[in-house]
């Protein structure tokens, strides 16, 4: 007979990685002046954000870098117009979590002309070492249901024949607003990323004497 049952395993751990996803966006009525005053909203970003808080810019990675029209519809002409171009870029930066960096970061945000939308992301470090962890608790309560179910019918596990698994991970993120914050510790004091739940789920099918 054979014993197909799901095992389920679970841990919370402490944020130790952050993530800034971050988007840059500007529209100018030119192309030339999209291509030319889109990447001074980034420079900016750089001089007084990054180096502000002494993070090396080469730490921030490119992953797209797009100028394209910008069009808007016209009720009275039923139709698309061309009202500019647009440049966009969306770059990302890894650093160790630390909230009092964070909450700086967010503050400078407020002097930048064209702050860019950041989104923080919180992650762990050792995320694999863990996730060896939670498969082993989940094998474990695969076998617990199977021995239950074994055990009901008058006979006993013989082996494990075959294993699937589908992972789980719910990653926290938080997008700032620019409220009216004058110093860090207003944000400091209020800001608590939620502990990050690694889950993973076994689909065994198990052999009985």
């Amino acid at each position: 007979m054979e014993i197909i049952v799901n095992g389920i395993g679970s841990k919370y751990v402490t944020p130790d990685l952050v993530t800034m996803d971050i988007n840059f966006s500007l529209v100018d009525k030119s192309y030339e002046n999209a291509i030319a005053n889109g990447p001074k909203t980034v420079i900016e970003f750089i001089d007084k954000v990054l180096l502000k808080n002494n993070i090396e810019k080469d730490k921030m990675k490119t992953r797209s870098f797009i100028v394209s029209e910008e069009k808007e519809y016209n009720e009275e002409k039923r139709e698309y117009i061309l009202v500019g171009y647009k440049f966009s870029e969306n770059a990302h930066i890894t650093l160790d979590y630390d909230l009092y960096l964070i909450s700086k970061i967010i503050i400078d945000l407020k002097d930048l002309k064209n702050a860019p939308s950041i989104t923080f992301d919180f992650k762990v470090k050792n995320e694999e070492k863990i996730r060896e962890s939670v498969l082993s608790l989940a094998y474990n309560d695969a076998l617990s249901k199977a021995r239950a179910i074994a055990t009901a019918s008058g006979s006993e596990i013989k082996c494990c024949k075959k294993v699937t698994f589908n992972n789980e991970s719910d990653d926290y993120s938080y997008t700032p607003r620019l409220y009216n914050c004058s110093i860090s510790e207003d944000i400091k004091n209020t800001f608590t990323p939620e502990d990050i739940e690694i889950k993973e789920i076994l689909y065994c099918t198990f052999e009985t004497n």
